[in-house]
C-alpha cells in the first residue's frame, strides 16, 4: 500500500505572518484482504484498515 497526503497552505487574516496548513485529500493504492476468517492483522505504524460499503462510506477505521 502506498499513497500521500495532500496539504495546500492557507493564509490567515487574523495572522498575517502566520500560516496554516488544510488537508486537501488523501490518495492511496491499497489491496482487499483475503476472503478469509484472518481476523488478526499486523499493522505497521504508516498502515491503517478500513471496511467500506458499496457506496464508500466508511463502516469501519483502526489504525
Amino acid at each position: 500500500c502506498s499513497g500521500y497526503l495532500k496539504v495546500r497552505q492557507v493564509a490567515l487574516d487574523t495572522h498575517p505572518y502566520e500560516t496554516c496548513y488544510q488537508h486537501v485529500g488523501l490518495v492511496a493504492v491499497g489491496h482487499s484482504l483475503p476472503s478469509s476468517a484472518i481476523t488478526e492483522i499486523k499493522l505497521h505504524s504508516n498502515m491503517f484498515m478500513f471496511r467500506a460499503s458499496l457506496d464508500l462510506k466508511l463502516i469501519f477505521l483502526d489504525s
